[in-house]
């Protein structure tokens, strides 16, 4: 069975689970008297912020809040690829991330004996594009 991965902006994640909100296209109408009455520009397709839930393991609990910070370094950075078991989403702007529970040690992980440190993060996302 081949193995999934479940990145955002090229951090590995154990599992991650979202729902993504559909794009809406937003369009501006513009009259236009004298010609044909009515008219339409496209501004673009937006999405709406929504949360997503993340696990990952850790050898430490140093090694986890250093991946924290390096996790939160994407808020605001620019787009940031998410992709869900081997599956390309779109771009996303990282709104926010933050601990859903604190971290746990655990004693056995299948596929990654040597992590000691589980922990699951909430983040905010908003999609910018599809994939």
């Amino acid at each position: 069975m081949p193995v999934r991965t479940n990145t955002i902006g090229g951090y590995a994640l154990f599992d991650l689970v979202l729902a993504l909100p559909p794009l809406q296209d937003e369009i501006e109408l513009i009259p236009r008297p004298g010609v044909d009455g009515m008219g339409a520009r496209n501004l673009g397709s937006r999405g709406e912020a929504f949360a997503a839930m993340s696990v990952t393991y850790h050898s430490t609990f140093d090694s986890y809040h250093a991946d924290l910070a390096s996790y939160k370094g994407l808020i605001g950075s620019g787009l940031a690829e998410v992709v869900r078991n081997s599956t390309l989403l779109g771009y996303f702007l990282v709104l926010n991330v933050s601990e859903a529970k604190p971290p746990q040690s655990v004693y056995n992980v299948a596929g990654a004996s040597y992590a000691t440190v589980r922990a699951e993060l909430k983040w905010k996302l908003l999609q910018m594009s599809y994939a």
